[in-house]
């Protein structure tokens, strides 16, 4: 497996579960995670739409509905690229861990942020994580147009994992089993890495809260 690329199933059986949702429903502006690691250059809220505009561009073409953002979602992806920031590195091992991936401390991790997630025959949640390089002066005006061309090279890879026996990335973007998604992107001014998280899930149960259990701003859907 490609290290830069990781992906934790969650799961206990593939079931089918067919939905519509908006093609573009996102958190307004107020309600998004403002990560202290996204250059103040980039506008985060062009790189998410170019984001899940990709993924919902291929599951179109593959005849599946659309995902959409939930803000929750949003939070815990970005509080865990956050993380592999401030370590220098993504992995999907939640505190504790001895094995590469447990699903059950990852569900515990999500419950101590105040989510859950209701199985759907069989699917809960899902994560994929990547890495790579990301350049632009922080004395440029305006750096999104780079971000967006940076992160692109992890959604390529996921989706280019459609004829590979490991394909894992490519079958959460196309899961029929998942309605919402959240997008973390944490980057390192010095390395010049950036860490990209995405939180699949059936649905949302709950209200993100910070790491410490408290409360955060209520953000609801637009």
């Amino acid at each position: 497996m490609n290290k830069k690329h990781l992906l934790l199933f969650s799961f206990l059986m593939i079931g089918t579960f067919l939905f519509a949702q908006p093609a573009l429903s996102a958190a307004s502006d107020a309600c998004l995670p403002q990560s202290p690691y996204v250059p103040k250059n980039v506008d985060l809220a062009k790189v998410r739409t170019a984001w899940l505009s990709w993924y919902n561009a291929a599951r179109k073409a593959n005849g599946l509905p659309a995902y959409a953002y939930d803000p929750n979602l949003d939070r815990t992806a970005t509080l865990w690229s956050d993380l592999a920031k401030q370590k220098g590195k993504i992995a999907h091992k939640r505190p504790g861990q001895t094995v590469y991936y447990d699903y059950q401390r990852m569900v515990s991790w999500f419950k101590t942020l105040g989510l859950t997630f209701p199985n759907v025959k069989g699917m809960t949640f899902v994560e994929n994580i990547g890495w790579d390089y990301y350049g632009c002066s922080a004395s440029s005006a305006d750096c999104t147009d780079q971000m967006i061309a940076s992160i692109q090279h992890t959604y390529n890879f996921f989706i280019g994992e459609k004829n590979k026996k490991y394909r894992a990335h490519y079958d959460s973007i196309m899961g029929k089993q998942f309605k919402k998604i959240g997008l973390g992107l944490a980057v390192d001014s010095i390395s010049k890495k950036y860490y990209l998280t995405v939180h699949y899930a059936t649905a949302v149960t709950g209200t993100a809260k910070n790491p410490d259990g408290t409360d955060v701003q209520s953000c609801t859907e637009s």
